[in-house]
């Protein structure tokens, strides 16, 4: 509602949030509240602007950081935004991550935003400055979007915030992406570093903060996670580590995952939603 009673100054949307936090289902679920509001958003995917594979910087491991800013094409990105936002028609790259680069430009298929429409750009670096500098900030709208548990254990224990949303990770990890919970957990740490040089430094610029946490969550996500987590073989580097989660477990009672409405941001992570994603 705050977005469309600026409609006409708003002209873009921005969400980021850190890894897990749900932004997939907040995107879909904003834009059938806005389409009922008579505002249609049309998306722009920063993941289309990364660089060439070659081109994108390495990290201390010596891997390509898709993490950083720099691995997008930000003069790129910035020009097509502003001219978008000045309602220009623009030719939008589209990018192979098979191939580790951009298709032809013959292939980019063309975006131009009207009257009526709203720009909504989704990703890790949506809060950032950098992001279309040129665009009057009063035309931005930005939202930080996180999942903050309101549970604690005791009177001196609470549940970081991250836990949550490394569960998510590894239940989707698991069933959708072909990855075992070994593997989350080596890549979390670097995942976490990430957030901490590319996200949280830049929440305090949201205009809006949506809570994606659920009071439930952790008892549906506790049977899968735990099924997941027993695969981390006693060899295995950050079998402690998967350890610690299952000791954390047992402080939840199960609950059923056919309990989850489908429309939950949980769904994101367990499948089963209403949303295409």
């Amino acid at each position: 509602d705050a977005i469309c009673t600026r409609s006409g100054q708003v002209r873009m949307v921005c969400i980021a949030g850190p890894s897990s936090a749900g932004k997939t289902t907040f995107v879909r679920r904003l834009t059938v509240q806005m389409l009922v509001n008579g505002v249609k958003p049309i998306s722009l995917g920063l993941d289309d602007y990364y660089r060439n594979r070659a081109q994108i910087p390495l990290g201390d491991d010596g891997e390509p950081d898709l993490e950083s800013l720099d691995s997008l094409d930000t003069d790129l990105l910035s020009d097509h935004i502003t001219r978008l936002v000045r309602g220009e028609a623009v030719a939008i790259p589209r990018f192979d991550f098979k191939l580790g680069q951009r298709v032809p430009e013959e292939e980019w298929q063309t975006l131009q935003l009207h009257s009526n429409q709203v720009l909504m750009i989704e990703g890790l670096h949506g809060l950032n400055p950098m992001l279309a500098p040129q665009v009057d900030r009063n035309a931005k709208f930005l939202v930080f979007i996180n999942a903050l548990t309101q549970l604690i254990l005791d009177e001196h224990n609470r549940m970081p915030t991250s836990k949550i949303r490394f569960l998510r990770r590894i239940v989707r990890d698991r069933r959708y992406r072909g990855s075992r919970a070994s593997e989350t957990l080596s890549l979390w740490p670097k995942v976490r570093a990430g957030e901490c040089k590319f996200i949280f430094p830049f929440q305090g610029r949201s205009d809006a903060l949506f809570n994606s946490g659920l009071l439930y969550e952790t008892a549906v996500l506790r049977n899968l996670a735990w099924r997941y987590l027993l695969e981390v073989p006693r060899t295995d580097p950050n079998h402690c580590v998967a350890y610690r989660l299952l000791k954390f477990l047992e402080h939840f009672i199960p609950v059923e995952e056919k309990a989850v409405p489908s429309n939950s941001v949980l769904r994101e992570f367990l499948g089963d939603s209403s949303f295409a994603y």
